[in-house]
């Protein structure tokens, strides 16, 4: 894992803090790295991380961008390799968005002031890579994990009754909840900055979506930046270390365009996973064959489902639920075949149909894509978009869910993110709403930019060749791609890669076996829906897992 952690003593040195923590003494310090330490404070890292870190260093400033990232070509190019980070000597450092510009991946960084005692913590762009803040009158403590500063608290954490119930009705937290009231997750593109005389946080953002505005250009203009910037952010990647890379490829399109530019710029080879052969996997099969790549199929059993997914629904904190750890199974494939693995995670697409192109999310609109219950909507934060509800919608869908698959994943090899490239995505959510609604500009996108023999081979979702854009618009805009699903899983199959039907029954008896843990949530009776049942078994154990501080509740 990309694990981070920070202490901050703000009444006694760090060692006499260190002195006190058992709990930092016996588990803690041997899972990390220590990378820097200070009178007061104090920070590690995962030892384990594929990714080393980089130190920055200038006269006066200290500073590690920390996570599982590449960087630019013709960046960081007098970087010295050590034990256990990169090292880079400036007269100055760079702002933090020259810094982030040139990185792909998820990642934070750490910067030291020694001029006037202050520590900045920077989080990434929209906020994917996990960090939650603790403080009381005593400490200050900033992990990727929530568990991690459960365990080094001396205080009693008290359980959000309202996360719990976001997490119930939306499947995910929102609104910068954790699991625990005195634990929040820290805000996307921000700089928290802590002086060490006076022990006070603040915090500012660095960047906002009003940086971001529509653009009025031809077509046919922005296709070819929309290529160019995409294409770029694959290609312009160093990776002269590495020399065997991997694509997951399904029946969608995201994989499909990731591969066919990887295939030119490196040794590529694919892999797909599900239950059995089915529509998907013969989907990914053709285009593989297409690209005269390499393909390999995975196949994933259901038996033992649940024990199996354990350790990886505590490594992320329970955030991700139980349903969405399918992948779980092929990490250490990942990790043994691919020391760089392209995800297609933040693909193409927009939430926003023709009422609300090119529109502010309103309170008015929330509820059609979260149950906010009592938890604040946050919709009028200067963070978010005055144009495009999209802003609001990935800070609290896609930061709190999707992105935890990135964080398990990043521990097993190093993650290439091509749609989570800034100065695409900037492009991206500068073309019209009206244009993006049912993925026609995209569409439009891979008929000029893919080959016709990729072009020819049906989109999963609509089961529609995407050299047809019309017929994939109206496919789009209609109840098609669900009803085809429906009829699938009524004849006891799947489109997707994985088929749940055949765990139905064994959901319900892990259920049944909790039913007093469940009704312990006020709730009596099992839900008809299994992405509610998901939910709720995910939740049941989380509350175990936090409690006992362990995996192993079963």
């Amino acid at each position: 894992m990309s694990k981070v952690l920070f202490i901050f003593s703000k009444n006694n040195s760090f060692q006499q803090w260190k002195l006190k923590s058992t709990a930092f003494n016996t588990s803690v310090s041997k899972e990390l790295n220590l990378l820097i330490e200070k009178s007061h404070w104090a920070l590690y890292y995962d030892h384990l991380n594929p990714v080393k870190p980089i130190k920055m260093q200038a006269p006066d400033t200290t500073a590690f961008i920390l996570g599982n990232f590449s960087f630019q070509k013709n960046t960081f190019i007098e970087r010295k390799e050590e034990k256990h980070w990169r090292m880079i000597s400036y007269q100055e450092l760079p702002d933090i968005k020259t810094v982030f510009n040139q990185l792909n991946g998820t990642y934070c960084c750490f910067d030291f002031n020694e001029n006037n005692n202050k520590v900045s913590i920077y989080t990434d762009y929209l906020g994917f890579f996990p960090l939650y803040l603790y403080q009381d009158e005593g400490q200050i403590i900033v992990s990727s994990e929530i568990k991690l500063i459960k365990e080094l608290t001396d205080e009693k954490l008290s359980w959000n009754p309202q996360a719990i119930q976001s997490y119930l009705e939306n499947g995910h937290l929102i609104s910068n909840q954790s699991w625990f009231i005195e634990i929040v997750r820290m805000r996307p593109a921000s700089i928290y900055s802590l002086d060490c005389e006076t022990r006070q946080l603040n915090r500012n953002y660095y960047w906002t979506w009003s940086e971001v505005s529509k653009l009025n250009r031809p077509i046919e203009e922005l296709l070819v930046s929309y290529n160019e910037l995409f294409k770029s952010g694959i290609s312009q990647l160093d990776q002269e270390d590495c020399n065997s890379f991997g694509v997951s490829l399904s029946g969608g399109l995201d994989s499909r365009l990731i591969a066919y530019i990887a295939s030119k710029t490196c040794n590529l080879s694919s892999f797909s996973f599900g239950n059995k052969l089915n529509y998907e996997i013969q989907i990914a099969q053709k285009v593989a064959k297409t690209l005269d790549i390499k393909h390999e199929f995975i196949q994933i059993g259901m038996s033992n489902w649940l024990e199996n997914r354990l350790s990886a629904f505590w490594k992320v904190d329970g955030l991700l639920h139980l349903g969405h750890l399918h992948e779980v199974p092929v990490h250490n494939y990942i990790a043994a075949n691919y020391p760089v693995y392209y995800h297609g995670f933040f693909g193409g697409g927009i939430y926003a149909n023709r009422s609300e192109a090119n529109l502010a999310m309103k309170p008015s609109l929330i509820p059609k894509y979260l149950k906010l219950g009592s938890s604040p909507d946050e919709s009028e934060d200067i963070f978010y978009s005055k144009h495009c509800i999209d802003s609001y919608l990935i800070d609290q869908k896609i930061r709190n869910q999707s992105a935890h698959s990135i964080y398990l994943l990043s521990s097993h090899c190093k993650l290439i993110l091509p749609f989570y490239n800034m100065n695409w995505m900037v492009l991206n959510y500068s073309i019209d709403d009206c244009l993006q609604l049912n993925h026609k500009f995209y569409l439009n996108f891979l008929n000029k930019y893919l080959p016709k023999q990729l072009l020819d081979i049906p989109w999963q979702r609509t089961g529609i060749p995407p050299h047809f854009i019309f017929l994939n618009l109206l496919a789009s805009s209609s109840r098609l791609p669900s009803i085809r699903e429906k009829v699938a899983q009524f004849f006891g199959s799947s489109k997707h890669f994985i088929n749940y039907n055949e765990i139905d029954q064994e959901l319900n008896q892990w259920l049944l076996h909790f039913k007093s843990e469940i009704r312990d949530l006020g709730i009596n009776r099992i839900p008809a829906s299994r992405e509610i049942k998901f939910r709720l078994l995910s939740l049941v154990l989380i509350i175990k897992m936090m409690n006992k501080n362990t995996a192993h509740v079963l």
